[in-house]
């Protein structure tokens, strides 16, 4: 097995692991909890590892369909994410925290919410309590659902989870950040600043995006 020096760790090429008929051969940290169904168009008959890094998997699938074709797919297979909506409050002063970083693969700095990754053992809730510690120095509040929407219906295999939480606190001493975020910013923005970034693509971050329209279409009335 090879291994590939990342920026941030080490990332590891070709691990073998075929597996014979698979209904389901996705990694375990996002694994469906629905298996295909019986009329499925394709039937992986062996899948593939191909790379793999702490925060990400490629994954080669063998594929047969009823009519005998033979199919070869691949796909990133991701961890999980959580995003958090922080909203202070209310009314004509309330504002939502955003951060602004760095992101290599489209050499510029995005407004994003904060999000990362769920670590091992980690439920989606206890991961977004993490996340907004680490990256905007709050804790606490008031937390809820917000949705979870599939990362790319093609080509990207995971799951986004988003909560709202009301009014945290800000933490005495907050967690250093991770060294791939040490550029990272933490910014409050009032509501009218933040629709304005949302409709002139200032923020265009699609899952921030998606959490903020999902924010202004059903929650807006409870935080206005």
């Amino acid at each position: 097995m090879d291994e590939g020096a990342g920026m941030f760790g080490h990332g590891h090429y070709g691990r073998e692991e075929n597996m014979e008929a698979m209904s389901d051969p996705l990694p375990p940290f996002h694994r469906h909890p629905i298996a295909p169904p019986d009329d499925a168009p394709w039937r992986i008959t062996a899948a593939s590892c191909v790379y793999e890094n702490p925060w990400t998997r490629v994954i080669e699938e063998h594929l047969d369909s009823a009519q005998g074709e033979k199919g070869l797919y691949a796909y990133f297979a991701p961890v999980d994410c959580a995003v958090v909506v922080p909203v202070l409050g209310k009314g004509a002063g309330a504002h939502v925290h955003l951060v602004r970083q760095w992101r290599q693969a489209y050499r510029q700095y995005t407004w994003e919410l904060p999000c990362g990754r769920l670590d091992a053992g980690e439920t989606p809730l206890q991961a977004g309590q993490r996340e907004l510690a680490e990256e905007c120095g709050l804790h606490g509040g008031s937390w809820e659902v917000l949705g979870q929407w599939l990362h790319s219906d093609a080509r990207v295999a995971g799951t986004s989870h988003c909560f709202v939480v009301r009014n945290p606190q800000t933490l005495a001493r907050p967690p250093e950040k991770d060294r791939s975020e040490k550029d990272l910013q933490s910014h409050a923005v009032g509501l009218d600043q933040l629709w304005r970034m949302l409709d002139d693509g200032s923020i265009c971050q699609v899952t921030t995006v998606a959490a903020l329209l999902r924010l202004r279409l059903y929650m807006l009335d409870e935080v206005t």
